[in-house]
């Protein structure tokens, strides 16, 4: 028999399935050993029928590690039901999009590792529902191009839709060389994918979408490297990167993520698989330790609470193919607690681990991330659309904030309905994104104003202007006055925010408009908090206090915003549901104004004066100076003071015109 699809050694693999790979292998046995349980609709089911593809891969190389003759029954009756389904998919893009790849995938490599023992009878048959609906993938991806997922360079259904119709071509073309062309055009397409991913490995779409998605760069990556010897592992650092973008949104319990973009709950971005790829490739102890953390603690946990479809346990072929035992692992408790990413204006920043730890992160960029914003105008204007942001939310300086595992303040989530107000954000009253309401609020806003000619690429969306760990701190600034609707006049939309290790949150905000009118400060959770006169207070195993400093006349309300969302039209029963409150400090109305909120676990002592805020706990006092006072001048936009008992007087100084931070040692020696 010839080389098999995806196998480098086959003989290896079946002596390390009973050594080095035996709990993988015992896993997929044990996989395996549960479909022969399923009852398989007759007819094409009103859900998703992507676990069939991955079902049918798993049967099909468990028999090529055993030789076990049950296992190609059992593969052929998972085949026989795909085969006799005139259509793949249900009620949206049928046959040409994710059903229809998966059972591509997973189909004809079940057809390829049991040819040597399939009837010819039955392999035609099988062999002649590949060539159709391969056809019809690569009809559509041709009659579509340039628009929808034929050119969503930077969206997980073109990444999966090509991998699908890349696979069925390389098991086929002997057989059929017009599958050649499917081969071609999948080579064609990545290269438009993997050079202009964002290099620090983040991802817009979100933790979820980073397990549904990036999962298919790296089967094509594998699939290119292992049949014509093309290494994108190599040439791209989005994928030696990745696995630090999703450390960053892993709280330090290790099970759950941080939620921006449309993330279907808490729980749905481990994929062991992935780990073991990336650890095998770049040799990333971190993240096979992750990956054995994941399979040993909680992988039939995160598949039973996960809404991702077909979830994690279904990858468990391509975890034992992908693993490497000569990786060493890595202690986990040793990986950085504060990362940065500059395409997506990310921070990930955590203290302590486990049980006993605070998460923050915080976000602003351009939609689809600055270097994928840029790359997809180059395309726009070649009259090729690259703006498939559909899960990409308008969140530019959009917190969320966790103790101990639990999340006090809030994002949306998966959400078909977004708005800005949604966001712990500042807005004006009435205005948000110049579209809003839909699935796509940044695609459709783009859109309208290239239609408009009125798009500034330089200033629309968000801009990080500083993104700093200093000593134990914290330090982030960022600009995004240039996404808000044009009627409201913004000029600049800042935001500052201090931490000293999580201690507490200083978050400053300045808005400014050609129009007067009412500003709000969003705050999100999902249990209703404690109003005092200037506090708010969120009290779950511990209390989050936020103490509102400015500004000084404010007028309290509250909005119950529900958030309901199908994930996918194929399972109409399976939603997002969450009824979020929304602490909002509205302003008078006026042309500009600032919000000052200190966020802080521990009940602080907190003193405003005119221009500065004095913050009292247990070590000493810090002083924020966020306007030019006689007391405290401040040369710089703002002016940090920590006065501590022991360690003498720090003293930082934003200096907004080379957006730095320069820093003094009063007491001691000079650092900085």
């Amino acid at each position: 028999m010839k080389k098999l699809i995806l196998i480098d050694d086959l003989y290896n693999l079946i002596l390390e399935s009973q050594g080095k790979r035996k709990f993988l292998f015992d896993e997929l046995t044990q996989m395996v050993e549960s479909y022969q349980k399923k009852e398989l609709p007759l007819l094409p089911p009103a859900a998703s029928t992507t676990y069939m593809g991955m079902a049918i891969f798993n049967i099909s190389l468990l028999y090529q590690l055993t030789k076990n003759p049950k296992y190609i029954e059992e593969a052929k009756r998972w085949m026989d039901t795909v085969v006799s389904y005139e259509e793949w998919g249900y009620s949206y893009l049928v046959n040409v999009d994710l059903s229809a790849s998966w059972i591509l995938f997973g189909l004809s490599l079940g057809y390829h590792y049991l040819q040597d023992v399939l009837e010819p009878s039955y392999k035609e048959k099988v062999l002649n529902k590949l060539i159709k609906h391969g056809t019809i993938m690569y009809d559509y991806r041709v009659s579509t191009y340039g628009k929808g997922w034929s050119t969503y360079y930077y969206q997980n259904h073109n990444w999966i839709n090509m991998t699908g119709l890349a696979t069925v071509g390389y098991v086929i073309s002997d057989e059929y060389p017009l599958a050649q062309t499917w081969i071609d055009t999948s080579r064609e397409n990545f290269t438009h994918v993997y050079p202009n991913l964002a290099d620090d490995g983040s991802n817009y779409e979100g933790v979820p979408y980073w397990h549904y998605g990036v999962l298919w760069l790296l089967v094509y990556a594998d699939l290119l490297k292992k049949e014509e010897g093309y290494d994108y592992f190599e040439k791209t650092p989005f994928l030696k990167y990745t696995f630090d973008y999703k450390m960053a949104q892993t709280l330090p319990d290790l099970k759950q993520i941080v939620n921006f973009g449309d993330a279907h709950d808490y729980r749905s971005g481990h994929s062991v698989a992935m780990y073991y790829k990336l650890a095998s490739e770049y040799k990333n102890g971190y993240a096979q330790a992750l990956g054995n953390h994941v399979f040993n603690n909680f992988y039939h946990e995160e598949q039973q609470v996960s809404h991702l479809k077909p979830g994690i346990t279904c990858e468990i072929g391509l975890a034992f193919l992908w693993y490497n035992p000569e990786v060493k692992p890595e202690d986990l408790s040793t990986y950085p607690s504060y990362q940065y990413f500059d395409d997506l204006g990310l921070v990930g920043y955590k203290v302590g681990t486990k049980d006993a730890s605070k998460m923050l992160s915080i976000k602003c960029s351009r939609p689809g991330g600055n270097k994928q914003f840029f790359k997809a105008l180059e395309y726009y204007n070649k009259g090729i659309d690259l703006f498939g942001l559909s899960h990409h939310h308008p969140d530019n300086s959009h917190y969320i904030l966790t103790k101990d595992g639990e999340y006090y303040v809030l994002d949306d989530g998966y959400n078909r309905n977004m708005m800005m107000r949604h966001h712990n954000v500042v807005t004006p009253k009435n205005y948000g994104c110049d579209i809003e309401g839909v699935m796509d609020v940044y695609q459709q806003s783009i859109r309208h104003r290239l239609k408009e000619k009125t798009l500034d690429p330089k200033t629309y969306g968000g801009h990080v202007l500083l993104s700093k760990h200093i000593d134990d701190t914290l330090f982030y600034f960022c600009e995004t006055g240039g996404v808000f609707h044009p009627d409201a006049k913004i000029k600049s939309s800042q935001r500052w925010l201090i931490s000293p290790a999580l201690s507490y949150l200083i978050i400053f905000d300045h808005i400014e408009s050609d129009l007067e009118q009412s500003f709000q400060w969003h705050f999100h959770t999902d249990v209703e908090p404690e109003i005092g006169i200037h506090t708010t207070d969120v009290k779950l195993k511990s209390c989050l206090r936020v103490t509102h400093v400015l500004p000084r006349d404010f007028k309290r309300d509250r909005e119950v915003q529900t958030v309901k969302a199908l994930f996918t039209p194929q399972e109409p029963n399976d939603y997002h549901h969450i009824d979020m409150i929304d602490s909002i400090i509205e302003s008078s109305p006026k042309k500009s104004e600032k919000f000052l909120n200190i966020l802080s676990f521990d009940q602080l002592l907190i003193q405003s004066k005119e221009g500065y805020v004095i913050i009292k706990h247990p070590k000493g006092e810090d002083i924020f100076i966020y306007k030019d006072n006689p007391e405290y001048p401040c040369e710089g936009a703002f002016k940090w003071i920590r006065k501590h008992q022991e360690q003498g007087d720090t003293i930082y100084v934003y200096d907004n015109k080379h957006q730095e931070i320069k820093k003094e040692v009063i007491k001691g020696h000079e650092i900085l």
